[in-house]
């Protein structure tokens, strides 16, 4: 199962909070693909991660951004048929197994389908919970 991680930032400096949060807390790390378009004045250094390979990413200097919905369509493009598709803030955190907590949700709702296919292609939203930042150097979140 994979999963296509899209996420548009802009000058947020939780974003590598964000990456790292995601691929540490999953349970299948493997199976993560992030896109991200990061319009930042110091771009993150995609080489110096383990998981590089399943980093794709582009930085755009923040004077020319045309906006968050473009920001999303950047990132979006990178999208190469995986199986699931999560759009998520660049300051998104996560809990421990989110992934297989994630696929369970879509596999409840597809087994409650009904026959004309109206869950075929399910969505899940929600709005995340608030948080708050207790020493940013330290990355305490």
């Amino acid at each position: 199962m994979s999963i296509f991680i899209s996420i548009a930032s802009y000058q947020d400096p939780l974003l590598v909070s964000t990456i790292f949060g995601a691929y540490n807390n999953a349970t299948n790390k493997d199976e993560l693909i992030f896109s991200i378009c990061d319009q930042s004045d110091n771009p993150v250094n995609i080489e110096d991660l383990t998981f590089e390979k399943q980093v794709r990413y582009e930085h755009v200097d923040p004077v020319f951004s045309k906006g968050p919905c473009w920001a999303r369509h950047r990132a979006q493009s990178f999208y190469q048929g995986e199986d699931y598709f999560l759009q998520i803030d660049s300051h998104t955190q996560f809990l421990p197994n989110w992934d297989v907590l994630f696929e369970e949700a879509l596999l409840k709702i597809e087994a409650e389908q009904i026959n004309d296919n109206y869950f075929a292609k399910p969505i899940i939203t929600s709005y995340p919970r608030s948080f708050k930042v207790l020493d940013f150097d330290k990355g305490l979140i």
